[in-house]
């Protein structure tokens, strides 16, 4: 890919002692798409499936939009 765009692959597995002893609450996975439109301006697109315990593991689809900003000196 050119230094202006970049993909990450991600899975992901959410967990906490809060009140379930380190029992999984969620899965995730997701590609991330980032595209820069300046030097210090860029968007991402992030397509994904997730499962939830408190779902009973069924599947969600669901896309994000992100803009960011890079501030540097």
């Amino acid at each position: 890919m050119s230094n202006k765009n970049y993909i990450n692959y991600v899975v992901a597995i959410d967990s906490d002692d809060v009140d379930t002893n380190f029992k999984i609450k969620e899965y995730n996975t997701y590609i991330s798409y980032r595209k820069y439109i300046r030097k210090w301006l860029y968007y991402d697109l992030i397509p994904s499936i997730k499962w939830q315990k408190s779902d009973n593991y069924k599947e969600e689809y669901g896309i994000k939009l992100r803009l960011g900003l890079l501030i540097s000196k």
